[in-house]
This record gives C-alpha cells, sequence and structure tokens, in this order.
C-alpha cells in the first residue's frame, strides 16, 4: 500500500518509505532508495512531509551518496 501511494505522489508515503529504507524497518536499509523517496516527498511540496523529509535527508547527509 505504501508503495502504490508513494508511486502515486502521496507525500505521507513517500515520506515513509524514504524513511524506512534509510533505517531498515521493515524492508532491507537501502540509501539510494530511501534518497529517492526522501527527494520525492521533498519534490512534493507538501507542508509538514516535505520539510520532515528535508531535515532527514540533511541530517543523513544523503546528498553526499
Amino acid at each position: 500500500w505504501w508503495l502504490l501511494s508513494a508511486e502515486q505522489d502521496y507525500a505521507p508515503a513517500q515520506f515513509t518509505l524514504g524513511a524506512a529504507y534509510l533505517g531498515g524497518l521493515g524492508v532491507e536499509k537501502h540509501l539510494l532508495k530511501a534518497k529517492e523517496w526522501l527527494q520525492r516527498a521533498i519534490d512534493n511540496n507538501d507542508e509538514y512531509y516535505s520539510d520532515v523529509a528535508k531535515m532527514l535527508y540533511n541530517l543523513r547527509g544523503l546528498d553526499n551518496i
């Protein structure tokens, strides 16, 4: 459900998938997938999830991958 929703540009799902891949929560840890989904959440411009995704993205230094 999360993946289908994320693919349909639902920012909460994009953020959730990014965070899951970042921490290996329910999925295998995968930094490139985390970066992709968090960036999509940022690009979505959702008032809440875009800001939270930016913070997590920057805290984990994903721009260096």
